[in-house]
């Protein structure tokens, strides 16, 4: 048996507890409420992380939700700034993906992990807050990512 780490290899972080859509079978309470992590809370949590991504070979910061990209880039690039020597990995839905996020993701070397239930028939509960299925922007978005490699 290999005991307990001394210190964790990641951490998840909740920079918004908005989603953009509306999943009938989300459990998120206030998934339609937009209230971002402040800057300082990922400042808090930095100063540990920093230091423990020093004691490990791979640190992840893995950034969740709500829907992550629903802060918004210049949010969630504050947000970010405070870690040093960590992998950043989002997991998204997709449907805000576009040139512009795969830009942001790509500069900063974000790993990115899709949130998808799978063909569009098993995809229909999740739809959007107009009550439209979701699925033409999640391909959408895997498109641009596609795109962008």
């Amino acid at each position: 048996m290999r005991g307990i780490a001394t210190v964790p290899s990641y951490v998840i972080m909740q920079p918004t507890t908005l989603c953009n859509l509306d999943c009938r079978y989300c459990y998120l309470p206030l998934r339609a409420h937009d209230r971002r992590m402040p800057v300082e809370v990922a400042g808090a949590v930095a100063a540990s992380v920093n230091e423990w991504a020093q004691a490990v070979p791979r640190f992840s910061v893995v950034w969740h939700g709500g829907e992550p990209l629903a802060a918004g880039r210049d949010h969630l690039a504050a947000l970010m700034a405070a870690f040093h020597g960590v992998e950043h990995h989002i997991q998204t839905n997709a449907t805000l993906v576009d040139d512009e996020w795969c830009a942001f993701l790509a500069e900063r070397g974000v790993k990115v992990g899709l949130s998808i239930d799978g063909p569009e028939d098993l995809t229909a509960q999740r739809v959007n807050r107009g009550g439209r299925p979701a699925y033409p922007q999640i391909l959408r978005g895997v498109a641009a990512l596609r795109r962008h490699g």
